[in-house]
């Protein structure tokens, strides 16, 4: 995009851009506008819209972006729009709002033009609320484009099946992602995390899985789960699903302990579990 000459570009009534969400997602870093690979890509978007100057915009991106950096880059992206002559307005929407059984909130950002009008004419969308939603109300019984899942992931899914038969049965499923090498895990994660330490100082404690974390730097290195790395502190969402998964595998230690030497041999990805709506059926991801 930042190669794109503007002029090149044909002139539009309107714009729709979804600029990265890594930058902004709880998920990643948020490193924000200061990520100078993806963060910053709204100038672009900008660049275009100062020459074009299109009546409407349609924008989007992850809901935290409203939150991010305390409302700070939110402010700056709509002081960006209001400068270039637009008003601007936004609203946070997700797709079972409107009767698709999928939860995955997202910031929609909506501009238009003071010299037209602006947005005095501007509907958001009606919304709906519905119990009883099952995504088998939207799966097709024979889709076009399906592939058989391989051995490995057969294998893989019947070694969480068995993870969740290991709990008693008045265990309340979690309702936050299972981090499958906090097990046994006792590096810091609060006030400390281990790229502050040194290595002597982090041979004290043990990484995935409960492998201890003395010898050499690169040894430390690999058993260090790939979240936990890096010298920065680790932001207050990332401290409670540690928090919470320890103190779950402490509590379920002995029942999981079978299980977790056949989870220990997954590749990392499939390490992780979550079961987003608790007891509510068909909602099984890892």
């Amino acid at each position: 995009m930042r190669e794109v000459n503007v002029h090149d570009i044909p002139a539009h009534d309107m714009l729709c851009a979804g600029f990265p969400c890594q930058p902004f997602s709880k998920a990643g870093a948020q490193a924000g506008m200061k990520d100078e690979v993806r963060g910053n890509l709204f100038n672009e978007i900008m660049r275009i819209v100062k020459h074009h100057q299109p009546t409407y915009l349609l924008l989007e991106n992850v809901a935290n972006l409203l939150k991010h950096d305390k409302q700070n880059t939110w402010r700056v992206i709509k002081a960006a729009l209001e400068d270039a002559g637009y008003e601007v307005d936004h609203k946070i929407l997700s797709p079972h709002q409107f009767g698709v059984p999928q939860l995955r909130q997202r910031m929609f950002i909506v501009a238009a033009r003071r010299t037209n009008g602006g947005l005095s004419e501007f509907v958001w969308p009606e919304t709906e609320s519905q119990a009883n939603m099952s995504v088998h109300s939207i799966l097709d019984d024979t889709p076009d484009e399906t592939r058989a899942l391989t051995d490995r992931e057969i294998e893989a899914i019947a070694v969480w099946q068995e993870f969740l038969d290991c709990l008693p049965e008045d265990a309340p499923l979690p309702s936050f992602p299972i981090w499958a090498t906090e097990y046994k895990a006792t590096y810091p994660f609060e006030t400390e995390v281990p790229g502050m330490l040194k290595r002597k100082e982090l041979g004290r404690y043990k990484g995935v899985f409960g492998k201890k974390l003395n010898g050499k730097k690169a040894k430390q290195h690999k058993r260090i789960p790939t979240y936990a790395r890096g010298e920065a502190a680790f932001p207050k969402w990332k401290q409670q699903f540690i928090a919470s998964n320890r103190a779950f595998f402490e509590r379920y230690r002995h029942e999981l302990k079978p299980v977790m030497k056949k989870i220990r041999k997954l590749p990392f990805s499939w390490q992780k579990f979550e079961w987003n709506c608790k007891g509510a059926p068909g909602i099984l991801t890892s």
